[in-house]
């Protein structure tokens, strides 16, 4: 099981790590960005990420949300499989 700790350091990982291991993010002013992982069609960055938040947002799937939130969308997967996912990228224990 899970300590308060460890889940306090999953989701205080950097998001672009997180997402670097999905996407080919590019910086963008304060933000990082790439076309949308969700949608393969696009044609152009929709994809937003922002440091200082920690959070993503994608304008063309309109999803949302903190690194949790991406690897569970990116990855289909469960909020427990989402935070041995990103301890597994992030080397966190």
């Amino acid at each position: 099981m899970y300590t308060k700790e460890s889940l306090d350091q999953v989701r205080d990982a950097d998001i672009t790590t997180i997402i670097s291991k999905y996407a080919n993010l590019k910086r963008a002013g304060s933000f990082e960005e790439c076309k949308s992982p969700f949608n393969p069609d696009e044609k152009s960055p929709s994809f937003k990420v922002s440091p200082a938040k920690n959070n993503f947002v994608c304008y063309s799937t309109h999803k949302k949300g903190d690194g949790i939130k991406f690897i569970m969308e990116i990855e289909h997967c469960t909020f427990y499989e989402a935070i041995q996912k990103i301890a597994d990228i992030c080397g966190i224990v």
